[in-house]
């Protein structure tokens, strides 16, 4: 097993540990923000919303990783597709993965990180789609950028609003 895909196991047993003690089947950070879903109970309880806002991000600390992120307007995205049935980026998650992409390729392109790995949820429909547009932008990576690996759904089954 490769650092990074040990690195990514301890991540993601601390996770689901973090996630038990609290009682939660995810964390969403859409959800959590604004006290919906499986943080309904928690509006008023800000101690509670702390703590494992806190926990999560020592987990994220601890293992050294730069969580990068996407995203888009679902709304004006899904009008823009409209009609087309086939299109690449036919699901807003493609496009958000691009984002983190071209992020760190310009790391790459100026020798900012030594050691690099790609984490990806689960998403239902997506690994197949990592793996090709990695594939495709492999030669700009020089060999840089290892394949995307694809972790448990830790962030949830709920992709969309």
């Amino acid at each position: 097993m490769t650092k990074t895909r040990e690195v990514w196991k301890k991540v993601e047993i601390k996770w689901s540990e973090a996630l038990i003690l609290e009682g939660l089947p995810y964390f969403h950070m859409k959800e959590y923000a604004f006290s919906v879903g499986p943080f309904k109970s928690w509006e008023k309880d800000e101690d509670r919303r702390r703590k494992i806002y806190g926990a999560l991000w020592e987990i994220i600390l601890e293992a050294q990783l730069i969580p990068l992120g996407g995203f888009v307007p679902l709304e004006s995205y899904k009008q823009e597709l409209t009609g087309q049935k086939h299109h690449i980026l036919r699901d807003a998650y493609f496009l958000c993965y691009l984002q983190c992409v071209r992020f760190l390729a310009q790391y790459v392109e100026f020798d900012l990180v030594s050691n690099l790995g790609t984490f990806f949820d689960d998403k239902k429909g997506f690994k197949g789609e990592a793996f090709k547009i990695h594939e495709v932008l492999s030669d700009r990576f020089q060999g840089k950028i290892p394949p995307p690996i694809i972790g448990k759904n830790l962030y949830g089954t709920k992709t969309g609003p």
